[in-house]
């Protein structure tokens, strides 16, 4: 791929609809001066990345106001900075936004983690990046611009000014406390070349804000230690000994978790949490600002160093995000629930390794956003995945049209099954999985964790499909015996129950499972529509042979539609 076909790929503005979409912010009162960034600084930016990138390990890009994306996109383009040969490859892994408008949030693409909403609340200082982009709103541009040189935990910063930022004495000295070197590597003008043209012309300068003197040599000035400088008056001298400060007494904690409990679940939940959160931290700050009321010269004899204060300071509102962060997390079941074990562990990773982002509404609402994003992306694949992974060579029964007959052992058959050379069948309701783990009396009355997991994915995934399983007792939860029969059972629309599946697990490995027919009928004709091997309900009936009578019920599975029914606001108001 060349970096002008991966230009021409993300470069088509038509596909971000700019008029429509700020006609969209305009309604919601979300526009907050929203000009997006043009095609010349992308070049200008891209241009300078490459040595950058080719020099040292840049994997992460925070873009501060990114609006509907397009600049995370067009700056993660393939580029031609591999350090082995002409390879074109993609600059960054890891992309996060900072945006306000909820609007643009929901529209952002799910590789895009949004780390913050209004950057007025947001914190830098703890949110380490390799490169941070910034084109701000230019009515609070030198605000906005001190703030990033002040705090950014990044080794570059990437601004687009007005061309008067260079008389600004907020932004010079933000520059001398940070001992940062700065290039203007560009210049634009916002009258021409844009995709939403200004009243007046607006010439900028495109500047490279150089934090470091290398990628290993992280930061000339740690801005947490210049953060903690500016906000608290304290003259401690600097020591080897580390006074040894916890993080939060478990009574703390406790306290705290009781305080969120206690909310009542609904619109002000959320808000209510940011409350506690807010007093919480300033209650926080406070008491090491009390510090400074004390004798300094006292303080040293008790040996209480600078660099104690400022790591138990650090390590408290580390801990202070996490714990709120992973209390809301916890609420997010609704959607956690619909996912597969593996991909409900890769989710889960993901929201608790933000847990520096600060804890506000407006920020568990954008967080919600994504995982919805996210979660939904996955339903199809998911749902394919396990299908295939029931699709063993004794299972698989041919479609009417498909007169082909495999020759291949189990091992080759499920490659053929993985790659797409095995197409076109429907699985029995009758079915045996080799090596699934199975009954192992190792584990006493249990049974093996693949095996485990296996089957509460086939109750998430029956539960997709529409069986209600919400009651359902979980495999952990069965007392397991060699060759003993297990029933999972649904709870019907008349409040009866029906067998969803029995299963018999095996000293082999084996799993031998026998499905309701309804379930077996709704996964084959779903999987059908999903894999394209059928293009309707009445194909799916002649290719599957099935019975006239269950016409109606082909209908409906064929319709069936796996994605996700939530937004933020009744995801978290049902919380």
């Amino acid at each position: 791929m060349t970096m002008n076909t991966g230009l021409a790929e993300i470069n088509n503005l038509e596909r971000f609809a700019t008029a429509k979409r700020v006609i969209e912010l305009k309604m919601a009162d979300e526009d907050h001066e929203w000009y997006p960034t043009s095609e010349h600084i992308f070049n200008v930016i891209r241009q300078d990345l490459i040595p950058i990138a080719k020099s040292g390990n840049v994997n992460s890009l925070l873009d501060i106001g990114c609006g509907d994306g397009r600049v995370l996109a067009a700056l993660n383009v393939p580029l031609p900075i591999s350090r082995y040969d002409d390879q074109m490859v993609k600059p960054f892994s890891s992309l996060y936004g900072i945006e306000k408008s909820l609007v643009h949030c929901r529209n952002l693409d799910k590789n895009i983690f949004v780390i913050g909403t209004d950057f007025n609340m947001q914190t830098l200082v703890d949110k380490p990046v390799d490169v941070i982009f910034c084109n701000p709103i230019y009515s609070e541009f030198e605000a906005w611009a001190t703030r990033i040189i002040e705090e950014a935990n990044a080794s570059y910063c990437y601004l687009v000014l007005p061309k008067r930022w260079s008389d600004s004495d907020a932004i010079a000295s933000a520059l001398k406390t940070r001992m940062a070197q700065f290039e203007v590597i560009g210049t634009f003008n916002f009258d021409t070349d844009c995709d939403r043209l200004t009243r007046h012309s607006v010439p900028v300068d495109i500047i490279r804000v150089q934090l470091a003197h290398s990628l290993r040599d992280r930061k000339y000035i740690d801005p947490f230690v210049a953060w903690f400088d500016k906000n608290f008056d304290l003259d401690l001298a600097a020591t080897d000994y580390m006074a040894k400060h916890g993080i939060n007494s478990e009574s703390q904690k406790n306290s705290t978790k009781e305080q969120i409990n206690a909310l009542v679940p609904g619109a002000d939940m959320v808000q209510a949490m940011q409350s506690i959160y807010d007093a919480k931290l300033a209650s926080l700050c406070q008491t090491y600002q009390n510090l400074s009321l004390i004798d300094q010269g006292l303080l040293r004899e008790l040996e209480i160093s600078k660099e104690a204060v400022l790591e138990g300071l650090r390590l408290k509102i580390k801990a202070q995000k996490s714990l709120f962060w992973k209390e809301l997390f916890g609420k997010f079941e609704p959607i956690t629930s619909r996912m597969t074990s593996d991909r409900r562990k890769r989710l889960l990773e993901l929201l608790e390794a933000q847990v520096s982002v600060d804890f506000t509404a407006q920020n568990a609402y954008a967080i919600a956003e994504w995982a919805i994003k996210n979660a939904d992306a996955v339903q199809d694949e998911q749902f394919k995945d396990f299908y295939q992974s029931v699709a063993q060579a004794a299972n698989c029964v041919n479609y009417v049209s498909n007169e082909r007959t495999w020759k291949y052992d189990k091992w080759s058959y499920r490659r053929g099954i993985e790659e797409g050379e095995i197409t076109h069948f429907k699985l029995d309701y009758r079915c045996v999985l080799e090596n699934k783990g199975g009954f192992d009396s190792y584990y006493g009355s249990r049974l093996s964790k693949s095996a485990e997991y296996f089957l509460d994915d086939f109750l998430t995934i029956s539960s997709n499909l529409g069986f209600n399983t919400l009651s359902t007792p979980r495999t952990r939860e069965h007392h397991w015996a060699s060759n003993k029969a297990h029933d999972y059972r649904y709870l019907k629309a008349d409040g009866s129950s029906e067998i969803l599946f029995t299963v018999r697990a095996f000293l082999n490995g084996n799993l031998h499972i026998k499905m309701n027919p309804k379930l077996a009928l709704k996964m084959n004709v779903v999987a059908g529509r999903l894999f394209g091997w059928v293009r309707n309900a009445a194909e799916a009936e002649a290719e599957m042979q099935i019975k006239p009578s269950e016409r109606e019920e082909v209908a409906k599975s064929f319709k069936h539609s796996l994605a996700l029914s939530f937004d933020s606001q009744n995801l978290l108001m049902a919380a």
